[in-house]
C-alpha cells in the first residue's frame, strides 16, 4: 500500500499536473473499503495532509470605502442590492 500510495503522489494526470491530496486519499479509502468488506483488516497507509483554507481577510477602512465608491459609480441596480 505504501508503494502504491507513493505511485499515486508522482502519477500524472492526461493535463500533466500531479494528483491532489484528496484524490489520493479517496482513492486509499477506496482500497480500506475493499479490505474491510473482505474482511481482511485495513492495510496501514497514512493519509495525505489536506491544508485547511484560511478564513477570509477583512477589508481595511480604506479599501472598503473604494469598493462603496466603485459599486456605487459603476454598478446597476441588482449589484447596488447584493
Amino acid at each position: 500500500m505504501r508503494d502504491w500510495r507513493r505511485t499515486l503522489k508522482n502519477a500524472r494526470t492526461q493535463r500533466g499536473t500531479h494528483l491532489g491530496a484528496a484524490t489520493i486519499n479517496n482513492r486509499l479509502a477506496a482500497v480500506d473499503a475493499f479490505f474491510a468488506l473482505r474482511g481482511s483488516g485495513r492495510p496501514a497507509v497514512v493519509r495525505e495532509h489536506l491544508a485547511r483554507p484560511s478564513a477570509p481577510r477583512v477589508l481595511d477602512q480604506r479599501a472598503l470605502l473604494r469598493l462603496l465608491r466603485t459599486v456605487a459609480r459603476d454598478a446597476g441596480p441588482r449589484d447596488r442590492a447584493i
